[in-house]
């Protein structure tokens, strides 16, 4: 992958594991607590180029923080659906580097 990173998402406890594969499609994968892990469905975006887990707003509810290639950086948060938005801090587009 890409990038990795574990993120409690939907407030059960137990981290999801989130990857960015090398096309940067973001895949999520739902902890079952028995060593197993059942596919859940991401938020709608395009490619992205890094992703980390975070409280940016500090609402004591961890997200998703994805950087997409032309240097836009979006939250996604889950709480019974996604919802994203856009961040206004930006980082040069990832070609100008």
């Amino acid at each position: 992958p890409r990038a990795f990173a574990w993120a409690d998402l939907d407030g059960s406890g137990a981290p999801s594991a989130c990857f960015l594969d090398e096309a940067g499609k973001l895949h999520i994968f739902r902890n079952l607590r028995s060593g197993q892990f059942e596919p859940s469905p991401p938020p709608a975006l395009g490619p992205q180029a890094a992703l980390c887990a975070a409280d940016p707003l500090a609402a004591g509810r961890l997200g998703l923080a994805l950087l997409d290639p032309q240097g836009k950086i979006h939250l996604a948060t889950f709480n019974e659906e996604w919802k994203v938005r856009e961040l206004a801090a930006t980082s040069p587009p990832l070609a100008a580097r």
